[in-house]
């Protein structure tokens, strides 16, 4: 059994949500407090996943798992073959009244933030189940 060290698409998007109407009619301390939480909550939602992340893979490999870093070669390979989908999913969405061009730009801001946000906790010590 083999998996690759490698990130390609699975993003993980911590949000939570409130009725705009709700928020609106909330008094602005009240708001600041949201603010002030969400904050905090950031670093320790994205240490808990790592944590269930590492957790998943140190099972595999006591399973006989190993887990492989792709060459800078192959996963050129990956990202190529991984086009076509997201091509798919633009035409998909322009149907709904998105712009190929709006899903693309989002695509490459999750990417930039992941590799700000990989930098960060490399940065923290903070270990990472996608890091080599």
């Amino acid at each position: 059994m083999y998996a690759e060290r490698y990130w390609v698409g699975n993003v993980y998007t911590f949000y939570a949500v409130m009725n705009k109407d709700k928020w609106d009619k909330l008094p602005e301390n009240i708001k600041n407090v949201f603010e002030e939480v969400n904050s905090e909550f950031i670093e320790k939602m994205a240490q808990g996943w790592n944590q269930i992340d590492l957790a998943g893979t140190e099972f595999f490999k006591s399973k006989g798992g190993k887990v492989i870093q792709l060459s800078d070669a192959e996963a050129e390979k990956w990202n190529n073959a991984v086009e076509p989908v997201i091509d798919a999913y633009c035409q998909e969405m322009e149907k709904v009244g998105l712009s190929t061009a709006e899903i693309k730009d989002r695509i490459a801001f999750i990417k930039k933030t992941r590799d700000e946000y990989a930098k960060i906790q490399a940065d923290k010590g903070i270990p990472m189940p996608y890091a080599e």
